[in-house]
């Protein structure tokens, strides 16, 4: 923006009063402290004067005492003195006829007093809690004084306001001595008591005229002081303003490059991702026609280049979806997802995926979780899983011989709030020079020229991988030497989770292998036939979608439009919609929207619509939600996940039921789905032969446990050993005791009163999973 003339004045203006207000504060603080100083040296002279007095007092008194008291003669003014009448010899006649009286110490103090009133303003009189005139009887100032000495307190003092005008009244205490006896034995006083005080009230007035000059001088400096700062405010003020405006301007020009940049640069990501969008479709085609040709009958030679065709396709799609990923993080359009989730399932699964590629090249691939680091964490699973992925990928790729290792740590952080882990992915490949490491995360960058003709890529993935490592709060590193292989660090911070939400997630399930959903489909050759509608403007799409769920014993009827859709659903009954969501016209999301909002009379308004699109982020997903799909699948569409999502939607078509009173849960046609549990495997037949070993090892000990729990009421071991139970069942595709695990684990809060009836199910399960294991393990 540009500053004009009043724009700086008043910022000018602003900025002056700010420092004003800034000087202002230190100089009335110094003017109150010193005016404070002022008033308690006031305090301290009126003291001076009180202690004086007393001395003085004492200096009488003591005179008095040592001589045994005095005699003179008696007048109007002194005499004889009533309280005294207890002394022999109180009063006597001088050998000239002349009558005298007894004066002892307190009646001249007080003859004493009246003079000082008169001269000085100064009043001081005797005061005792026990006197022996009245008139010494104590005020309630005094009163509460007298009570307040002890051996560490010497004298009291306070500022008091008698008949508008303002004192300092002080008292000393007197105690006890012999002489005092000789008087005031009939009090029964004993050596050493308190036996009252001085007190002296000390007119301020006076002093407080005397000093008036100091105070005048206090006010006087500050003043001048703060004049000359608020001058050097104004003065410096307008110099920097005026240096400010060139300043202003220069910026100017900057911000204005600043932003033509930062436009271009979304307006780059917004091309490239709408590009490979758009190219995405097409590919979705090509990948899903190849992959049914392949399974037909072709010649050697046929197959050898349709696999070309299909792994060509891969590579590209593999660019695209790199692209699409660093666009939209530079776009900003790249959310994080925030759920509870299972680390340990997460990193399994991520390794599993690379099991087959890393056996292939003859490399070890493994990884390690240090007992400390918490297996149900809080955060972003799936985009976890794409920087470990992203890493581990590059690992295997750049390693010929040795391993490939995952490692993760807890950092041990002292919030709370949070779990501080730690991972690293480490290698013995070809490493990375010096001079390289610094631009290894740069985008299309790779180690050395020669590296992308020898491996391939894009040099997009440590880039990607950096950014959702920074979009995380996190921060990641590398260390390398060429010949020695590298090793990948990044940290992170998840929240603490909740071992109870974790079925409630969109958890990551590796994706079936097509020979795992052949196996599938011929489990379930009993399916109900699903009359489907798919809605798709794109032919390829709409012949390999065709081709897909005929294969699977359904009905296909193809819309090409939204418009199209709306009529078919109006003529005819379908299960289910299969909905493309990019559509010219009318989308997808508009469509379901007519849909869910359309008069019941005319169409089913609450038909299973699931959602198929190439876009496959976050907010794209809660789009479609909030347009009132029930589901998604991205494209290039998974034949393994397509056919899940619709079984999800449809479950009558696949499953029956078994009802009863302990609840409701699948019965699945085998009591181990081996196909798929390999799969889930990442297609490693000796990982599943492992896990199941190590099931039929620890299940019995697990029911045990779980047994022992019941029987003794424990209810919350219960439900955790019937959690792990659910866990270790769907790792090896025991997927019936699975679900009543899981029913178990849920009663426990829901209805515990069904636990026994639910318990000998489980029981049974768990007897024929391990039969069924055992007689595979004797027949290997």
């Amino acid at each position: 923006m540009e500053y004009s003339a009043d724009e700086i004045l008043k910022r000018f203006k602003n900025n002056a009063i700010s420092g004003v207000l800034l000087w202002t504060l230190p100089i009335v603080v110094s003017l109150f402290w010193n005016l404070d100083q002022h008033n308690q040296t006031v305090i301290e002279l009126a003291k001076t004067q009180a202690r004086t007095a007393f001395q003085k007092d004492l200096v009488y008194r003591s005179w008095s005492v040592n001589n045994s008291a005095v005699y003179v003669p008696v007048s109007e003014h002194t005499p004889p003195n009533p309280h005294l009448s207890h002394i022999k010899n109180r009063d006597i006649t001088s050998n000239d006829g002349q009558r005298l009286t007894l004066i002892n110490a307190a009646y001249m103090n007080r003859q004493v007093f009246e003079i000082e009133k008169t001269m000085k303003g100064v009043t001081s009189r005797l005061t005792s809690p026990n006197p022996l005139n009245p008139v010494n009887e104590p005020d309630e100032w005094e009163k509460k004084a007298l009570q307040g000495f002890s051996a560490d307190v010497k004298e009291i003092s306070s500022t008091e306001t008698v008949n508008g005008q303002q004192y300092l009244r002080f008292i000393m205490p007197f105690y006890v001595e012999e002489s005092c006896l000789k008087c005031h034995y009939v009090q029964g006083y004993k050596i050493g008591e308190l036996r009252g005080g001085l007190s002296i009230s000390v007119p301020m007035t006076p002093i407080i005229n005397l000093t008036g000059k100091h105070y005048s001088t206090i006010w006087i400096g500050h003043v001048l002081i703060w004049l000359l700062g608020v001058v050097f405010i104004f003065v410096k003020g307008r110099d920097t303003m005026r240096n400010a405006r060139a300043i202003y301007e220069s910026e100017l020009e900057a911000q204005k490059a600043r932003e033509a940049a930062e436009e271009a640069n979304i307006a780059k990501s917004r091309f490239l991702a709408n590009t490979s969008h758009e190219i995405r479709t097409p590919m979705n085609a090509v990948i899903g026609l190849t992959d049914l040709v392949l399974e037909s009958k072709l010649s050697e030679e046929q197959r050898k280049h349709l696999e070309m065709v299909k792994e060509s396709a891969n590579i590209l799609l593999t660019l695209l979806n790199e692209i699409l990923d660093l666009s939209k993080i530079e776009a900003g359009k790249f959310e994080m997802d925030n759920q509870d989730f299972d680390l340990y399932s997460t990193l399994s699964t991520t390794i599993a995926i690379f099991l087959g590629q890393a056996r292939k090249k003859g490399i070890g691939l493994d990884y390690k979780i240090d007992n400390d680091v918490p297996r149900i964490i809080k955060g972003d699973s799936l985009r976890l899983a794409q920087i470990l992925i992203n890493l581990i990928g590059n690992a295997i790729k750049f390693t010929e011989k040795g391993e490939v290792i995952c490692e993760v740590s807890n950092l041990q952080s002292d919030d709370s709030r949070f779990v501080s882990l730690n991972f690293a992915v480490k290698d013995t490949g070809i490493g990375i020079a010096k001079d390289r490491v610094a631009y290894i995360f740069d985008a299309f960058t790779q180690a050395d020229a020669g590296t992308a003709r020898r491996f391939g890529g894009s040099g997009l993935g440590l880039t990607i991988t950096k950014k959702l490592v920074e979009l995380m709060n996190g921060k990641i590193r590398v260390e390398s030497e060429p010949g020695q292989g590298s090793s990948f660090f990044f940290s992170l911070k998840f929240e603490p989770g909740d071992p109870f939400n974790i079925d409630k997630q969109s958890a990551m399930e590796p994706v079936l292998s097509t020979a795992a959903v052949q196996a599938a489909a011929e489990l379930h050759s009993s399916v109900r036939r699903l009359k489907i509608l798919v809605v798709e403007d794109n032919f390829m799409n709409q012949v390999l979608m065709t081709n897909i769920l005929e294969k699977y014993g359904h009905l296909a009827v193809i819309a090409n439009s939204g418009r199209m859709a709306i009529e078919l659903l109006k003529k005819d009954k379908f299960d289910l919609v299969l909905m493309d969501v990019n559509m010219p016209e009318m989308d997808g999301l508009e469509t379901t929207r007519i849909i869910r909002t359309s008069n019941p009379d005319e169409l089913d308004a609450n038909i299973s619509i699931i959602a198929t699109t190439a876009s496959a982020m976050k907010e794209d997903r809660e789009r479609c939600l909030e347009a009132g799909m029930n589901g998604y699948v991205t494209k290039p569409i998974n034949v393994g996940e397509l056919i899940r999502t619709i079984r999800e939607f449809i479950p009558e078509a696949y499953l029956t039921k078994i009802q009863s009173d302990t609840g409701s849960y699948e019965k699945h046609d085998s009591v181990i789905n081996v196909s798929e549990a390999i799969d889930r495997l990442g297609g490693s037949l000796d990982l599943f032969v492992q896990v199941t070993r190590l099931f039929i090892e620890k299940a019995p000990l697990q029911m045990k446990e779980l047994s022992e729990s019941f029987s003794l009421g424990d209810l919350k071991s219960v439900e955790r050993f019937a959690h792990n139970m659910k866990a270790a069942a769907g790792t090896i595709g025991a997927y019936s005791l699975r679900d009543i695990a899981a029913h178990l684990e849920s009663a426990v809060k829901s209805s515990p009163d069904k636990l026994d009836q639910i318990f000998p199910a489980l029981e049974e399960e768990l007897k024929k999973v391990l039969e069924e294991l055992a007689e595979a393990d004797m027949e290997n």
